[in-house]
């Protein structure tokens, strides 16, 4: 009595294994304010980012207000250990893989939850940008100041864009940290 499975069977269960396994497996899904959009062509930059993690998915991009939405099964994040519950753990192991896909050029924080018409909008000139890391440094500055929102830097024009809350930063506390930059002289405001 021959107990091979006969091709049509193996067939079908090469084919319909993957799809089973995809069914059991548990997606979560996080919206996340994306640290690192410094200039519009960072989009691009952004999705080969993401190529270079299969686990994490962004199913929603609003580059414009550097928000995102990931998908990701936990336990593949996690392969090797027990899933955490707390969500700053799961969002912490997003920031290392991406920081080792991006050199650390993109992390990811939760949103502050804040409307849009709180923010205020402040613009700072800082000249004439012409490379990529000089822009970088520039966005750097300012991006982790507690209460930035999001900023660009826009090139052609020499200015950096903040989106910051009022309540807890200001033009000066950013005009103040660029002002840190080594080798860097501000055109007059």
């Amino acid at each position: 009595m021959n107990h091979a499975p006969s091709p049509l069977r193996a067939a079908a269960a090469a084919l319909l294994l993957p799809l089973l396994c995809a069914a059991t497996a548990r997606a979560d899904k996080m919206d996340l304010r994306v640290i690192g959009f410094s200039a519009p062509e960072r989009e691009k930059d952004f999705a080969l980012t993401m190529e270079k993690m299969p686990d994490l998915r962004a199913i929603a991009l609003d580059a414009e207000h550097a928000r995102v939405t990931l998908e990701f099964n936990p336990a593949d994040l996690f392969p090797k250990v027990k899933v955490p519950s707390d969500p700053a753990a799961i969002l912490k192991r997003i920031n290392d893989l991406t920081g080792a896909a991006s050199l650390r050029t993109f992390q990811f924080a939760t949103p502050s939850g804040l409307a849009e018409d709180t923010l205020a909008k402040v613009e700072i000139k800082v000249g004439l940008l012409d490379c990529k890391s000089c822009r970088y440094a520039f966005y750097s500055a300012v991006a982790g100041i507690d209460g930035v929102e999001r900023a660009t830097v826009h090139s052609t024009a020499g200015v950096l864009t903040a989106w910051i809350d009022p309540q807890k930063t200001s033009k000066d506390a950013l005009f103040q940290a660029l002002k840190k930059l080594k080798g860097v002289e501000l055109p007059p405001q």
